[in-house]
């Protein structure tokens, strides 16, 4: 099931697997990389999160510097979190990301994630989303991280990713 949880979006994974979220192993596919020298929670502020999806942010959680969650009225609804994970191998296309993403599911688990390539955001990416869980997650590839960004909807990852991206150096 560990090999499940690590396939799919960081916070989905704390959804579906249960207990503590961590964030997704690149860095073990990564002969070297570098050190996770981004704080995920300084990629987006509360400020942004509320202009793209309408909703206030009551709390900032950040469990180390890999993950940031925006918290809405209640400690449980989460609005979207941003993880960061150093050490990515490299990507070159959506397509190649996805392909690498899908080999990690394990066929007979009964978690089915979406896995779906995704052009148009300059870097590659995929969407990762598992049904019924009220969430998705936009994982992107640039310069040796992996990025998720997670919200409500699709759209709603889309409009928060490009902001996101910027901020990676």
């Amino acid at each position: 099931m560990l090999r499940n949880c690590i396939a799919i979006g960081a916070t989905v994974a704390a959804v579906a697997c249960g207990g503590e979220t961590e964030a997704p192993r690149a860095s073990q596919q990564a002969a070297a990389g570098p050190v996770n020298k981004l704080s995920a929670c300084s990629l987006l502020t509360a400020e942004e999160v509320k202009s793209v999806t309408g909703q206030t942010v009551i709390a900032i959680d950040s469990t180390s510097a890999a993950g940031c969650h925006f918290r809405g009225p209640t400690e449980l609804e989460t609005i979207a979190s941003i993880m960061v994970t150093a050490g990515m191998k490299p990507m070159a296309t959506s397509a190649e990301m996805a392909a690498w993403r899908s080999g990690q599911i394990d066929p007979d688990d009964d978690i089915k994630p979406t896995i779906a390539a995704l052009d148009g955001l300059g870097v590659p990416a995929i969407r990762n989303e598992i049904a019924g869980f009220g969430l998705v997650t936009i994982e992107v590839y640039k310069s040796g991280y992996l990025v998720d960004v997670t919200a409500n909807t699709l759209e709603l990852a889309k409009k928060l990713t490009p902001t996101v991206l910027s901020r990676v150096p």
